[in-house]
């Protein structure tokens, strides 16, 4: 029998075999399921006689991710829906199927066999998005329409069915209690999406003014808020009857309100042309590239490039400067960012991540005209960066910090997506302190609520409760609207107590969320109040909710319901908590020659909360290095899956085996094994870490400032092969020998690195007895 001298190390290594069985089932499960991707969608999609290779390359050539099948097309039969699906899934795109027997679904006859039946054939094949339901419902068919949207996801919880709105034009005096009822009929709905068409040929030249578009734009935005449903819009792409042929540049208008409205999903109608009477498409009618193509594919590109910053990111409100359009709102004056000249005809977005960090997309409300557009911060941020249309990385801008003002040419229609630093959030309470006496607070249970000058913790106010029968009756704020726009995450909040007696009371700061599942409550720490002086009670909290966020509320608690107290100072906050991670990456050497493997290290600096598990996304130029390997080099800490592609792309789930072996620190956590390839000339390179989420004991999840390493790839036989002669002789320890001595310190030493044969940073005598090896072997 075999001894076990280490159980602990055993019982690691269990559950990390345990953990990378079960993330290797789950990994493809996400793959396939929906993920947080925006979705660049076409509507009316190429028919079965051109359902081939080339038609679908150029849907991926376009940026296209999502593909919308129509009942009414001739791609009506299981066949061809799954040849739409092989070679969406031959393109990293997925497809949205419907065969003849969604027309039963259309009329409301398909019952729930059926519908089950249709899932069955097509359930977990690659490329799967979701199913057709209902393009456009009306009243009478919202209740049908939810009870398949329900059925379908209740047979395929990852797919993502598809049910469309109609315009708000369609029925101006009702269109909220439809929206609200499409809602009720769906409770799992996935996307509220909608499709309103501004480009018209009823002889108004300026469709910006009217009053259904930006209006829509609102209604949709502030329900997807109001229910916790992402949301989407259709770009127009055609005309139709009352409808004109749009241009490339009112495609960019079209496309840039919406996101500024907080879209997280755009589709295109029509993407091949339905024919007569439409007029124009992206594709014609006998598979040629129309002039609208190119726009097409550009913005889709840009869209891909933003989209993993906009779908992290919550609307928070949006705003108008110039000719007020129907439906909008002006920017206030105390607003953060401003325009420098008011009638600047411009959309201003305020958005926040899930870290309280600010964002604004402002957008070019002249789709004609190239507009030289400047703005001005308030606050004087530090910096301001974009997040570029062509990387979507941060890139600088010309911000000037000393006088608030950033400026840039904004194309015709054009929005542009800028980054404040991560500075976290301020109050976000209303009155906290109430020097506005009542406002923004309401009694909780019977009580006297009454605002007093005396005793005060600061300011001029604080607030008297009496008159109480119960230990939860006081002052309450609804906070529900705070946390929708703010976003689930970790926020921190308290009030300062005093009683009026000297008797002793426990007190303590409360939070309550009422969501589809239940009551959720989460209280401040308990103090002992008297009259003698202010306590504090204080509490950091992961608000969450699951579905619907009902209600929520912030008040106070006591051991009592008697005695009158008092409250001054209450505080809610979210606070940046990227800046508590950062994630590293240092390379062994920075200059490699081609065909040579190389470490890089990656860990969190500067940490003081310990981390359980990491989720590391990775970018690197796969025509440069190819990727080898990757290990922990710590105890305890385990690499327990690696997602490999696209190419360049790496992701690593990390994870510790327990509470010893949290993360903290100044930490190397893995080492990453890349191997250089042939180059053709010296090249520089970069590994990134492009997205970093971090996890604590309590399940909190935390975004890491990314970081990057440089590495150089040198063209030639080796390292010593210093003059790139594709030998090694005399003439590389000569080059060696005349910079001799000189280090990274030198002033010559981008020119004398080239001698550094080791690396090291120093040409010394390892270098000149490494070239002397090679020429002597």
């Amino acid at each position: 029998m075999e001894l076990i001298k280490n159980p602990r190390r055993v019982g690691i290594f269990a559950f990390f075999v345990a953990l990378g069985f079960i993330l290797s089932m789950l990994m493809a499960k996400q793959a396939s399921a929906a993920e947080e991707e925006f979705q660049i969608g076409v509507f009316w999609v190429p028919p079965a006689a051109y359902t081939n290779e080339t038609h679908y390359d150029y849907l991926k050539e376009g940026h296209v991710n999502w593909i919308v099948n129509v009942a009414s097309t001739d791609l009506d039969t299981v066949e061809v829906n799954k040849r739409m699906l092989e070679l969406a899934a031959e393109r990293g795109m997925k497809a949205v199927v419907a065969d003849s027997r969604f027309d039963r679904v259309y009329e409301n006859k398909a019952t729930d066999a059926e519908i089950a039946a249709i899932v069955n054939d097509y359930k977990g094949l690659p490329g799967l998005g979701g199913y057709y339901v209902m393009d456009e419902p009306e009243f009478k068919n919202i209740s049908y329409a939810g009870h398949a949207y329900q059925q379908f996801l209740q047979n395929d919880p990852d797919s993502i069915p598809y049910l469309n709105l109609l315009p708000y034009v369609w029925n101006k005096p009702e269109y909220e209690q439809y929206v609200d009822d499409i809602i009720a009929a769906t409770p799992d709905l996935k996307y509220l999406t909608f499709d309103n068409y501004p480009f018209r040929t009823n002889g108004t030249t300026n469709f910006d003014i009217l009053d259904d578009y930006y209006t829509n734009l609102k209604i949709i935005r502030d329900k997807g808020l109001a229910n916790n449903v992402k949301t989407g819009a259709y770009i127009q792409a055609a005309g139709y009857f009352d409808m004109r042929r749009p241009v490339g540049d009112e495609l960019r208008y079209n496309v840039f309100t919406s996101l500024a409205y907080g879209m997280k999903a755009l589709y295109w109608f029509p993407y091949w042309h339905p024919g007569v009477p439409f007029q124009g498409a992206i594709i014609n009618t006998d598979g040629t590239k129309t002039d609208l193509y190119e726009p097409f594919q550009n913005l889709n590109a840009q869209i891909e490039k933003l989209g993993p910053t906009l779908m992290k990111l919550n609307s928070i409100d949006v705003f108008h400067s110039g000719v007020m359009a129907a439906g909008t709102k002006a920017v206030p004056s105390d607003f953060f960012w401003k325009p420098e000249n008011s009638s600047d005809n411009v959309i201003i977005s305020y958005f926040t991540d899930a870290n309280g960090r600010k964002y604004i997309m402002a957008v070019n409300r002249d789709y004609a005209n190239t507009t030289a557009l400047s703005f001005h911060v308030n606050s004087n941020p530090t910096t301001i960066k974009e997040i570029s249309k062509t990387t979507g990385l941060e890139v600088y801008t010309n911000y000037n910090a000393s006088t608030g003002v950033i400026s840039a040419d904004f194309a015709p229609g054009e929005g542009r997506l800028y980054a404040l630093p991560t500075e976290g959030m301020g109050e976000l309470l209303t009155n906290p302190g109430f020097e506005d006496g009542l406002t923004g607070w309401t009694m909780y249970n019977p009580s006297t609520l009454t605002p007093v000058t005396e005793p005060v913790n600061s300011g001029s106010n604080a607030l008297k409760i009496s008159a109480r029968s119960m230990n939860y009756t006081g002052a309450m704020q609804d906070i529900k609207s705070i946390l929708l726009s703010n976003g689930q995450g970790t926020y921190d909040f308290g009030v300062m107590l005093r009683t009026e007696s000297e008797e002793t009371q426990t007190f303590y700061a409360n939070i309550f969320i009422n969501d589809s599942t239940g009551d959720h409550y989460y209280n401040g720490s308990f103090v002992k109040a008297d009259n003698g002086g202010w306590v504090l009670s204080s509490g950091s909290a992961y608000l969450t909710w699951t579905g619907k966020l009902n209600y929520a509320r912030i008040y106070t608690e006591s051991e009592s319901g008697i005695g009158n107290y008092y409250v001054d100072d209450f505080s809610l906050k979210k606070p940046d908590q990227s800046t508590k991670f950062k994630s590293t990456l240092t390379a062994n050497m920075s200059s490699i020659t081609s065909g040579t493997e190389f470490k890089v290290n990656l860990g969190l600096s500067d940490n003081t909360h310990p981390v359980y598990a990491q989720d590391i996304t990775l970018n690197y130029n796969p025509n440069v290095m190819e990727f080898v390997s990757a290990k922990s080099i710590i105890e305890g800490v385990s690499v327990v899956e690696i997602v490999k592609g696209p190419a360049g792309k790496l992701r690593l789930i990390i994870a510790s085996g327990g509470p010893d072996y949290a993360v903290t620190g100044n930490t190397p956590i893995i080492e990453l094994t890349f191997k250089s390839k042939k180059v053709s000339q010296t090249t520089s390179s970069l590994i990134s870490i492009s997205n970093a989420v971090v996890g604590d004991a309590r399940g909190n999840e935390y975004q890491a400032v990314a970081s990057s390493v440089p590495v150089e790839v040198m063209k030639g036989a080796g390292p010593e092969d210093i003059n790139e002669d594709g030998k090694i002789s005399i003439g590389d320890l000569a080059i060696v020998s005349a910079h001799y001595g000189k280090n990274s310190n030198s002033p010559d030493w981008q020119i004398a690195k080239i001698a550094d044969v080791n690396g090291d940073g120093v040409i010394d005598i390892l270098d000149l007895s490494a070239v002397a090896k090679k020429i002597i072997n």
